[in-house]
């Protein structure tokens, strides 16, 4: 029976048994079960003064009851096989004494034992002890918390707590109750460590008011706090501190005094480590303290005094920056090891407020050990509350090498060098580093090519550097953008050993890609005008391509043709010897070159225009001039195409030229690497065509060291004035000799008597002025001639031979004519020009304007012989 009245005494008598007692609490997750449980009461009615709750008895529970604590849904704590009494004695004293096993997630079960006693007397000062002993691997590690509660005066109670061996596991538990009635518990997570504290509890009017540590002893902790991202751990932690939970700030009324030894922070942008310390706080400020601590490899002190109204910290660090990786992303570590690895580093910051958070303003010396010159970056940063976060901040620097600060972080796997001495500014924030420079003797180069400018910018000097130069850094992405201009740089090309100069260009360095979108520069004395871009994405070291387009050039044939043979000597064209003014054509020039170790191949397209060209042929007395021509090329599929070919042919002496205009639609090279081409070429006066030579050309093998060319004349349209050749044949050896020539032909000497007089008058025939006169002033002529022309050219032998019938010259006739001969250079040697019984020899030597006649013997029938030697 259980008695609640308002006039008497609560009470209990009797006996309750409870069978299979089942409970839940949705806030706690809670869930327990009793399978057997038994309270006897009994009544102490005659007590004076009376108490509250007059009561003695005993609840006894099952040692197999069992209580589960959940998490998510999910088992986190569990007691099993608890159970135990709860006594309420005469003498006022309850007691408590529960035993049981602990399980938490997949640990080993482990011993747990509660135990306590409570003064409930109403006229008595009210005691409580509460022990909680959970067993550990060992027995010196039982994880312990006793609760001592002693009420000093009315409505005023103090709670004193001793806290032996607490683990991360016992936290957990502590922390998963009080996230039910404070989410901010969720904040925290203990990751490993063991506490011993005493701690003092203030309770008045039932809440916490001030809250005393006495004695903290911690070892090994390890801390997270989610909403900062910051983790800490020490090593050791001793002290005491004292909080007023009942103020309106709380942080103002902490008072702490503890040693931290081997501390570690974590911070979203830095790390400390070896942190020893002694902290003095004072109303929530931290008094003047010096922490030794490290960033990873650089070991200082950090000065902290809240008490400055300004300057909240003063930081002075030093090492090798080899001992930095901890604090770098692995991508800068690689640069770092590379550039700076024999470097020491010295850092000295001051931390001061700010309007809205902290800002950092400090210095960064580096100092190599092979110089005693020090490199100085001065820098600025923002720190915004509550998170530490990054907000902004800026660098610079004087006189520093670009090959340390600049290149490693535009080219990571060293695919370029930047190098050069330059002043640099930049900003950052916690995505991005953005970078303006200007630099003097800048060198850009890699094992192919190499870029010299004298000074990036191109204004004259002044106090304030014009920093044209940019470099963009993604930290997320850790991708690299940079800028630069080139003015009047130069731009050696290692393999092919050409040096272009007076280069302006805009450069773009991004990723493993170099843009230059505008490039102008001369080579060779040829003028370039275009964009280039470089690609060392592929695989494999010294792999990498380049990409030219050129819409302007401007020079001489022989320029281009020294440009071209340092990529490919072999190519025909460039043994002709012809020059004349280049310009490209509205679609310009495009070269695509594939690199890789030792070698590399072209692809090429190009679309010009030449004029005002000249060819000069090896006898001398035969030249193009005023020639003009399209050209239409293509490395990769072998086409080249010379079209709308327009030219004046000279042939003779310089004062015995006769012109003639040569024209073609084109001459294309179908296959130009193995000399496959067609042609078709015409040379005509101001009344008619005179020649013309169509036909095909492919390569003919004589020996395993030359190229030799041989031309298969179409008979039908190539032709000599009126005549048609019966056989006419050309072998050339590497386009610029001569290896064989064969010309036969028939022709009727009335046909040919224009061309023949049009031709004398060059002055190519050794006839003297008299007779070139008589020629040019036949007015009729008549017969048939067979002509036999072959020249070898392994002997630079020309042997000609010339049979008639039927000559007739106005009044002079002749039934038969004969001519036939040698010539080697000047020197033209007559065997025999016999017209009917007058026959000639002769060996006569052309020099300049001069006959020699070594040799000249006239004989007529068989009565007169004449020989004469002299020169006219």
């Amino acid at each position: 029976m259980l008695n609640f009245t308002t006039d008497a005494n609560t009470y209990g008598d009797g006996k309750f048994i409870f069978n299979d007692l089942t409970f839940y609490n949705s806030e706690y997750e809670l869930t327990g079960h009793i399978p057997s449980a038994t309270i006897a009461l009994s009544p102490i009615i005659e007590k004076d003064p009376p108490d509250l709750f007059q009561v003695i008895g005993q609840v006894d529970i099952s040692k197999k009851a069992s209580l589960q604590l959940n998490k998510e849904g999910l088992p986190y704590w569990t007691i099993k096989e608890w159970g135990g009494t709860i006594d309420f004695h005469s003498n006022d004293l309850g007691q408590l004494d529960i035993e049981g096993f602990c399980l938490h997630q997949n640990k080993p079960p482990r011993a747990l034992k509660i135990q306590g006693h409570a003064s409930l007397a109403e006229d008595k000062i009210k005691k409580m002890f509460l022990d909680f002993r959970l067993a550990g691997d060992k027995p010196d590690q039982d994880a312990c918390v006793s609760f001592r509660m002693h009420q000093c005066e009315k409505n005023k109670n103090f709670i004193d707590a001793h806290i032996q061996h607490i683990e991360k596991e016992e936290f957990d538990f502590i922390q998963n109750l009080c996230i039910r009635t404070n989410p901010l518990w969720q904040q925290i997570a203990v990751k490993d460590g063991i506490i011993d504290a005493f701690v003092q509890f203030q309770i008045e009017n039932y809440n916490l008011a001030e809250v005393k540590i006495k004695d903290i002893h911690a070892q090994d902790i390890a801390i997270k706090l989610f909403p900062w991202d910051v983790s800490f751990s020490m090593g050791e932690v001793l002290g005491a501190c004292t909080v007023d939970f009942s103020a309106f700030d709380i942080c103002q009324t902490a008072d702490a005094d503890l040693k931290i030894s081997d501390g570690y922070l974590h911070l979203d942008q830095c790390q400390f480590s070896k942190i020893h310390t002694n902290v003095a706080i004072r109303k929530g400020v931290i008094q003047k303290t010096v922490v030794k601590a490290a960033i990873g490899g650089l070991n200082g002190e950090i000065e902290i005094d809240g008490t400055s109204p300004n300057e909240i910290a003063h930081l002075n660090f030093s090492g090798l920056v080899a001992d930095l990786p901890e604090v770098l992303p692995s991508e800068l570590n690689l640069v770092m090891e590379k550039k700076f690895s024999q470097d020491f580093l010295t850092l000295n910051a001051a931390i001061t407020r700010g309007y809205n958070g902290a800002c950092v303003t400090g210095k960064l010396l580096l100092t190599n050990g092979k110089s005693f010159y020090a490199n100085t970056l001065d820098f600025r940063f923002n720190l915004e509350p509550p998170f530490f976060t990054l907000k902004e901040g800026w660098f610079k620097g004087n006189h520093l090498p670009l090959e340390k600060f600049i290149s490693p972080f535009i080219f990571a796997q060293d695919q370029m060098s930047l190098s050069g001495m330059g002043v640099i500014e930049g900003e950052f924030d916690a995505n991005q580093i953005t970078v303006n420079y200007d630099a003097h003797d800048l060198v850009l180069e890699n094992s192919d090519f190499c870029i010299n400018v004298k000074s990036l910018s191109s204004l004259p000097k002044s106090n304030e550097p014009n920093l044209v130069g940019t470099l963009s850094f993604d930290l997320q992405k850790m991708r690299c953008i940079s800028y630069l201009p080139i003015f009047n740089g130069t731009y050696f090309e290692k393999n092919s050993g050409l040096l272009f100069y007076d280069v302006n260009a805009k450069v773009v360095l991004q990723n493993d890609q170099v843009h230059l979108p505008s490039v102008e520069a001369f080579c060779n004395g040829i003028f370039f005008d275009g964009t280039i871009n470089l690609d060392w994405s592929m695989p494999g070291e010294g792999v990498f391509e380049v990409d030219v387009h050129s819409h302007e050039m401007q020079g001489k044939v022989s320029q281009v043709q020294d440009l071209l043979s340092h990529f490919d000597n072999s190519l025909f064209f460039l043994k002709l010897p012809i020059e004349g003014d280049v310009e490209l054509q509205k679609k310009g020039g495009h070269l695509h070159f594939s690199f890789f170790p030792g070698n590399f191949t072209l692809e090429s397209k190009i679309f010009a225009t030449m004029t005002d060209g000249s060819l000069l042929c090896p006898t001398g007395d035969v030249s193009v001039q005023e020639l003009s021509l399209n050209v239409q090329y293509d490395h990769q599929s072998n086409f080249l195409e010379l079209s709308d070919i327009q030219g004046t042919l000279l042939v003779g002496p310089p004062n015995h030229v006769e012109e003639y205009l040569i024209a073609g639609e084109q001459i294309r090279f179908t296959d130009y690497a193995n000399n496959k081409a067609v042609f078709d070429i015409s040379v005509s006066d101001k009344k008619h065509e005179l020649l013309r030579l169509a036909g095909a050309i492919q390569p003919i093998k004589f020996d395993a060291h030359n190229n030799y060319i041989d031309f298969n004349f179409d008979r039908a349209l190539s032709h000599f004035g009126e005549i048609h050749p019966s056989t006419i044949k050309l072998v050339l050896k590497e386009w610029s000799n001569i290896e064989s020539f064969q010309l036969d032909l028939d022709y009727n000497l009335q046909v040919l008597l224009k061309d023949l007089q049009q031709f004398s008058r060059t002055g190519f025939f050794f006839l003297s002025r008299n007779i070139l006169k008589e020629i040019n002033d036949i007015q009729q002529a008549k017969g048939d001639f067979k002509v036999n022309l072959e020249y070898e050219g392994k002997n630079g032998m020309l042997t000609y031979n010339v049979v008639g019938s039927g000559v007739g010259i106005d009044s002079y006739v002749a039934d038969h004519f004969l001519f036939n001969g040698k010539k080697k250079e000047s020197k033209w040697i007559i065997d025999q020009l016999q017209f009917d019984q007058i026959s000639l020899a002769a060996d006569i030597l052309k020099d300049n304007n001069i006959w020699k006649v070594n040799f000249l013997g006239v004989r007529i029938g068989k009565s007169l012989l004449l020989g004469m030697e002299g020169q006219y």
